[in-house]
């Protein structure tokens, strides 16, 4: 099992510590603030934050004198936040809540981290910089604004399209909620025993039968904020190799006869079997489907499977049904064929005998063009043409 870090999560998972607003000073000062952040009660949530102090002020006699920072503060709600305003974090107090920590210095970063948040911490937080001179102190108004929410709806999503894997493939389940959940919060379970994994992103694989099971995910400082659980199922025998047997000795039928497909496997019980045509499923089951009469809009290409499992389909058996009109109209083209070539031997063995018959044989030169009569008459009425 591996954990992904938060770089290495899906865009909705760190999406909001991406984008930054502005707090722009008359005399350079810069505070950059991450947009409006949404927190979970009870999590913990990092507000991104850096400065840019202004680097030197001018004395009276024109000296140019060095800005430092001898002093940062966080405050809620205030625009100024300097003076009695009350305040979150102070460089300067020892009595500093600890519910809230500044990860940031004097010199640039202004990160501050809010541990345990509260619906109290729904606010909008601006930082204040004080410098060895008046001129340098500076506080961001533009602030960034924090929204807490009940513990939530969370859920588990996956990398899969669902709980269904087999033996020696790899998953990744992610923690997601309404609000960003920070990297080291998240827990996760498996049937209900807590795992030594934490982060948004959990990694398994390669899978085995040991992985099946229910997981969830959950905020490591509430136990009520738990996910819903997801249901991972690892086939651990090899898939089950399916084949198609037809009672026919091939896949060539005609119109109007009948043909039965076998659906083959070791150990397939009556129920499980499912049809497709053209991978559309057919409203039949069981190991044998009986097609007929057979019409043209039988043929296609036929497959079986496991009803319980969508990944384990035969290969596809041919089906091409030849239509019964097909079959007419062959046959009267090879008798017409028959007629024409059956006429044309007679023609030319009228020509043959025609000029070998000596002219003074009246009757046998009657009795040919009597022939050639009958033969012109039957071609007529056939409406037969000769190609010559």
């Amino acid at each position: 099992m591996k954990v992904l870090a938060l770089n290495e999560a899906p865009s909705f998972l760190n999406s909001a510590v991406l984008t930054v607003l502005c707090s722009l000073g008359a005399g350079g000062y810069i505070v950059n603030y991450p947009h409006p952040v949404c927190a979970v009660k009870g999590s913990t949530v990092t507000l991104l934050c850096s400065f840019t102090p202004r680097k030197t002020f001018t004395r009276k006699n024109g000296r140019e004198v060095p800005i430092v920072i001898v002093r940062v503060v966080w405050c809620q709600n205030h625009e100024i936040c300097h003076g009695t305003t009350p305040s979150v974090y102070d460089s300067e107090s020892v009595n500093n809540d600890t519910h809230y920590k500044y990860l940031g210095d004097k010199k640039g970063n202004c990160t501050l981290q809010i541990t345990d948040i509260q619906k109290s911490d729904n606010a909008t937080f601006r930082f204040r910089m004080e410098a060895n001179d008046t001129r340098g102190h500076f506080t961001g108004v533009s602030g960034v604004k924090v929204r807490v929410t009940d513990p939530v709806r969370m859920k588990i999503n996956s990398s899969s399209a669902d709980g269904e894997m087999r033996r020696g493939e790899s998953v990744t389940l992610y923690c997601t909620a309404v609000c960003t959940i920070h990297q080291l919060e998240v827990t996760w379970f498996k049937d209900n025993h807590a795992l030594s994994e934490s982060g948004p992103a959990l990694q398994l694989g390669p899978l085995t039968a040991k992985d099946s099971g229910n997981y969830t995910c959950g905020l490591r400082t509430g136990t009520r904020t738990v996910s819903l659980p997801y249901s991972l199922h690892v086939e651990d025998e090899d898939p089950v190799r399916m084949k198609i047997n037809s009672s026919s000795a091939d896949g060539e039928m005609r119109g109007g006869e009948s043909v039965t497909l076998y659906c083959t496997a070791v150990n397939i019980h009556q129920l499980e079997v499912t049809w497709f045509k053209d991978n559309h499923a057919l409203s039949e089951s069981g190991p044998a489907l009986q097609l007929g009469p057979l019409t043209a809009k039988d043929s296609g290409n036929y497959t079986c499977g496991l009803r319980t499992s969508n990944r384990t389909v035969s290969l596809p058996y041919s089906l091409h049904v030849e239509d019964e009109g097909s079959n007419t109209a062959a046959i009267v083209v090879r008798l017409v064929v028959f007629t024409l070539h059956t006429v044309l031997i007679v023609i030319v063995a009228s020509i043959v005998i025609k000029r070998y018959i000596s002219p003074t044989n009246t009757n046998l030169t009657k009795s040919v063009s009597i022939t050639q009569y009958n033969i012109s008459r039957f071609i007529s009425k056939h409406h037969i043409v000769i190609l010559h």
